[in-house]
């Protein structure tokens, strides 16, 4: 499911100033994490919006808390891709 958002998005303009108000309105710091991650991953957001999202990182924060705990730590971002995104998307 994490691969076919990452899809999505790459595929996709939104705004980036109004992705960051809902972020930093709504999202928790581990959020704000994954999304970064999985915006970085998609490869069209703005430097300037994954430095925001970056800011504050927590550590071993699990990309999709639900699924196996077993993953690739991503030291940039704090988060270990139990989801593959890294795989999917080299």
């Amino acid at each position: 499911l994490v691969v076919l958002v990452v899809r999505a998005i790459a595929d996709s303009e939104p705004d980036w100033d109004e992705v960051l108000f809902w972020f930093d309105e709504l999202g928790s710091q581990s959020l704000r994490q994954r999304a970064g991650y999985i915006l970085s991953r998609a490869g069209n957001a703005p430097d300037w919006l994954l430095q925001r999202l970056k800011e504050d990182k927590l550590n071993n924060i699990w990309l999709d808390p639900s699924a196996a705990r077993r993953g690739t730590r991503v030291n940039e971002w704090g988060i270990i891709d139990n989801a593959r995104v890294r795989d999917a998307y080299g």
